[in-house]
């Protein structure tokens, strides 16, 4: 598996018929494990619960990629 080891963090990943949706799904089928960030937070535990185990949603401010703290914050969450 080419990714396997790795943890991406994939934004806008809340909607099952997104482009973020299918970036996190070709992650996790090459091995990665998935951090989907989202604003939408019932929706975006939905889809990490679809994944399956192991993969995880943030969500709220963190997912507002504009600064350098909100980056951090971000990585941080995925890393548990």
């Amino acid at each position: 598996m080419l990714l396997k080891g790795k943890t991406a963090i994939v934004t806008g990943s809340a909607s099952l018929r997104g482009i973020g949706w299918a970036t996190a799904k070709c992650f996790v089928e090459n091995g990665a494990r998935v951090a989907l960030l989202d604003l939408d937070q019932s929706a975006t535990d939905a889809a990490a619960a679809e994944l399956g185990n192991g993969h995880i949603s943030i969500h709220g401010p963190a997912s507002k990629l504009r600064s350098d703290p909100a980056v951090r914050a971000a990585y941080l969450g995925s890393a548990h």
